[in-house]
């Protein structure tokens, strides 16, 4: 069978995309993701058995509005892409067939002149080649009407001083009209940046939506698997188009996450509440976001397919002594790991504070990428502990089990603000439990309830920072403790795999 995979990012560091992919390509299965190309990153790229192909995410005016509501722009040369305008000169390059020449010259292709038919009009462009010229014979005479011969003397005064007025004019002119059209360029970008980002958020990802839709339906997959509302519009139009089965696969609760802006938490809302219904099967990655989804929508309760490492994977870890994190680790220090996407109310702010009230034998590891670094770093300056704060970037999926072998403590502390946070179960929870890494955790219910079942944690309200410092302390100053988490870790890490949850993703095939 043929799966197509949706997913709204570049595709370079989502775990549990790659590994639905490697599930279905690992049984046989032709598979590729439909991802958005963004920065530096090859619109196809080619992994063990699937593919990744990308669409561009640069808004285009003339293709996300009507013919006619197009035309300004089209008629000032904005939206037009570069090999439009080369076709388009092209086909206004006049040539006539190429001529036989000698034998020994090869036939060559000459520019058409443009000369009318004795007695025709002439054109203002053989008056102005003539004039600029001053060689032959006057227009006039072309047309056969030059008996008092005032093409001559036309000619005549050209050549002195109104040949340089002329000239001088034009020049002129020119100018004007290129910094007329600079202005009016800025003016124009000025207002689309505004327009897009203010006014057309929905007809920005419709476009993209089309985008995705026209490259899956172009694989005729008998699967289309949408990960997150974002790509549920691309997937149920790729399925309608080509008559296949449509999944959906909710990893976030979108209508209530705190790092969406109010109006993007109403429109995916509503995106989700209008094709939730229509698609033949729902799946979410924890039991209160599978309740929350059934008794919002009144749907059958959505099967949960877990963020759990593959087994294969982490255990093929390297040891903790040859973890390049230990790089950046000073004798005798003590690393404490957050890895993921820098965001607000991911608790990182209250661990900075924490920071100030430990000993210095604590560095701080911060492991992943986002815009919200730039405040981080800000903060850890401002509190004094940047010397002890390292932030690195993020590394490819297959390479973060070597990087995370060597901490000594993982961290949790995202926010109890709004439900996404609060039913979250991120891919770190699972990633330290297999690589026996102890973790210290806020009181959200899924998370204590895993870190409660398999004892491999400490959980502690990590709105407060004294009480991460004290949490942090707990854990790592009784090594007996310390090392009954790291077994207890270990031998949670089987019944928390992948290989555990591959049946159900293989569930959603359609039956042949």
């Amino acid at each position: 069978m043929r799966v197509c995979i949706f997913v709204f990012n570049d595709c370079t560091v989502d775990s549990r995309i790659f590994r639905e992919a490697q599930t279905f390509a690992d049984h046989g299965h032709d598979t590729i993701i439909v991802a958005l190309q963004r920065r530096s990153v090859p619109f196809i790229e080619r992994r063990d058995g699937y593919q990744i192909r990308r669409v561009p995410t640069k808004y285009r005016w003339r293709e996300g509005y009507p013919r006619l509501l197009g035309m300004p722009a089209r008629l000032l040369g904005f939206g037009v892409r570069p090999f439009d305008l080369e076709e388009m000169q092209a086909s206004q390059r006049v040539s006539v067939p190429p001529e036989a020449g000698p034998e020994d010259e090869p036939a060559t292709t000459v520019e058409q002149e443009i000369v009318p038919p004795q007695g025709g009009r002439l054109s203002p462009e053989q008056w102005v080649r003539w004039i600029r010229s001053g060689e032959g014979l006057g227009p006039r005479s072309w047309s056969g009407n030059d008996e008092a011969g005032a093409a001559d003397r036309l000619r005549h005064v050209w050549s002195g001083p109104g040949r340089l007025l002329f000239r001088r004019t034009i020049r002129f002119a020119r100018k004007a009209l290129r910094r007329a059209r600079r202005k009016v360029i800025r003016m124009i970008g000025r207002t689309r940046r505004f327009v897009t980002k203010r006014l057309l958020l929905p007809t920005r990802f419709r476009q993209i939506d089309r985008r995705m839709a026209e490259e899956a339906a172009r694989f005729h997959a008998d699967l289309y698997w949408a990960n997150d509302v974002t790509t549920l519009r691309a997937a149920k139009a790729a399925a309608r188009k080509t008559g296949a089965v449509a999944v959906y696969d909710a990893h976030e609760v979108i209508w209530d996450a705190p790092t969406v802006s109010p109006l993007k938490r109403r429109l995916w809302g509503l995106v989700e509440r209008t094709h939730v219904r229509k698609v033949s099967r729902v799946s979410t990655v924890c039991d209160p976001i599978a309740r929350e989804m059934q008794s919002r929508y009144g749907i059958d309760l959505p099967e949960v397919i877990l963020n759990c490492p593959r087994l294969s994977d982490t255990t093929a870890a390297v040891e903790p002594s040859a973890s390049p994190i230990n790089a950046h680790r000073k004798p005798g220090e003590r690393i404490i790991l957050f890895h993921g996407s820098l965001s607000p109310w991911r608790g990182l702010e209250q661990v900075l504070h924490a920071l100030t009230m430990l000993p210095q034998e604590y560095r701080l590891v911060i492991l992943g990428h986002g815009s919200f670094r730039e405040t981080l770093e800000s903060l850890a300056t401002e509190l004094g502990v940047a010397d002890r704060v390292t932030f690195l970037q993020s590394v490819p999926p297959s390479e973060l089990p070597d990087w995370l072998a060597g901490a000594d403590l993982g961290l949790i502390p995202y926010q109890r603000k709004g439900r996404n946070h609060e039913y979250s179960t991120p891919n770190k929870l699972f990633e330290y439990m297999h690589l026996g890494i102890p973790v210290l955790v806020n009181d959200l219910p899924e998370i204590r309830r895993i870190v409660t079942e398999i004892d491999y944690g400490a959980i502690v309200d990590c709105s407060d920072p004294s009480e991460i410092a004290k949490g942090i302390q707990d854990v790592l100053s009784d090594p007996v403790r310390y090392a009954q988490m790291r077994s207890n870790a270990r031998a949670g890490a089987e019944r928390y795999s992948w290989e555990s949850q591959e049946h159900k993703v293989l569930a959603a095939l359609p039956k042949s």
